[in-house]
C-alpha cells in the first residue's frame, strides 16, 4: 500500500509534464507553420543562441522545443 501511495505523485508529475509537452509543440508547431509561411514570402525566421543559429522553418516541433530545452539548460 505504501509503494501505491508513493508511485501517485509520480505518475501525476509525469502525466502533467506530458501535459506541459503536448502544449508547448502544439504552439512551437504554429510558430514553424508561421516561419515557413513567412519562407514563402522570401523571409528567413532564425532561432540565435549563443552558440549558433537555426532556421524556424527547417525544425520539426519536437526539434524546436529539444533546442530551447538545450538552450535553457547551459544559460
Amino acid at each position: 500500500m505504501t509503494a501505491l501511495a508513493l508511485s501517485v505523485p509520480s505518475a501525476a508529475l509525469a502525466v502533467l509534464d506530458l501535459a506541459d509537452r503536448i502544449h508547448k509543440r502544439r504552439r512551437a508547431k504554429e510558430l514553424i507553420d508561421q516561419a515557413r509561411q513567412l519562407a514563402a514570402q522570401q523571409v528567413t525566421v532564425c532561432l540565435l543562441s549563443r552558440d549558433r543559429s537555426v532556421e524556424l522553418a527547417g525544425l520539426a516541433p519536437d526539434a524546436l522545443l529539444d533546442l530551447l530545452a538545450e538552450d535553457t539548460l547551459t544559460t
